[in-house]
């Protein structure tokens, strides 16, 4: 978390990034430095991911054009941003051009419940690549589905 808002290291926030990615079980790797994505993802989903450390908490704007640029430049299916916070206009402009935003205590959140239940990353994918705002509604339907196993196996231990 404190990696997200220090703005003079961004390689080792972006670095971090790539790992909680790769925790959630996505294969990926992180791109250092030059006018690139930070970090892209292949398995089981195409995606790239920029990474923006704020020193106030909260990313004006996501850049969409550019990060759409890179984008189509890899292939990429989903484009993700993750920062501390977002402000309003930049969830607004991610939801116009179709961005995923989230948090890094989202997706540290996302990483817990990853790691505690052992969630596919084929299981998120839908709830983490839906364009827009990575809310803590989105979180509830991770949830849900985590609810929805538990009683499965409950269920299955009782045949």
């Amino acid at each position: 978390m404190a990696a997200s808002t220090n703005g003079d290291d961004p390689d080792q926030f972006e670095q971090l990034i790539a790992n909680a990615f790769s925790r959630l079980g996505f294969e990926g790797q992180w791109i250092e430095g030059g006018d690139d994505t930070d970090v892209q993802m292949t398995q089981p989903e195409h995606s790239i991911v920029e990474v923006k450390a704020r020193g106030n908490g909260m990313l004006q704007s996501p850049d969409g054009a550019r990060i759409q640029g890179h984008q189509e430049a890899r292939g990429a299916d989903h484009a993700v941003v993750v920062a501390s916070g977002f402000t309003p206009a930049a969830i607004d402009d991610a939801n116009r051009v179709g961005l995923v935003l989230v948090t890094a205590e989202r997706l540290a959140a996302l990483v817990e419940r990853t790691e505690q239940y052992g969630l596919l990353p084929e299981s998120i994918a839908d709830v983490l690549f839906e364009p827009g705002a990575f809310q803590d509604d989105r979180l509830d339907e991770v949830d849900d589905l985590l609810e929805d196993r538990e009683a499965a196996a409950e269920q299955l231990v009782r045949c």
